[in-house]
């Protein structure tokens, strides 16, 4: 049986990769519409959290108001995935 002479193996010399992206860049996009919309969620957000916090509110305006905070905050949640995945 013939053998070969193997040569010894040089390694192939890497592509060069882009630096990785902050994630602060990710979420900073001045440019997308979705970092606006999310800007004003989260506004809104603010504003819910001191309406909650006002004496004497009716039931019925806590119950509305608690339904309005957490579907702000379930769409502010899927805005960002979108966001950061678009970036």
């Amino acid at each position: 049986i013939m053998t070969q002479a193997s040569s010894p193996e040089t390694p192939m010399p890497e592509a060069p990769q882009a630096p990785p992206v902050p994630l602060w860049r990710r979420w900073w996009q001045p440019r997308n519409p979705l970092f606006w919309m999310l800007v004003m969620l989260n506004g809104l957000n603010a504003v819910i959290g001191v309406l909650v916090r006002l004496p004497d509110q009716p039931t019925v305006v806590m119950v509305m108001l608690g339904l309005f905070g957490i579907s702000n905050a379930l769409l502010s949640v899927w805005l960002l995935a979108r966001l950061l995945k678009a970036a």
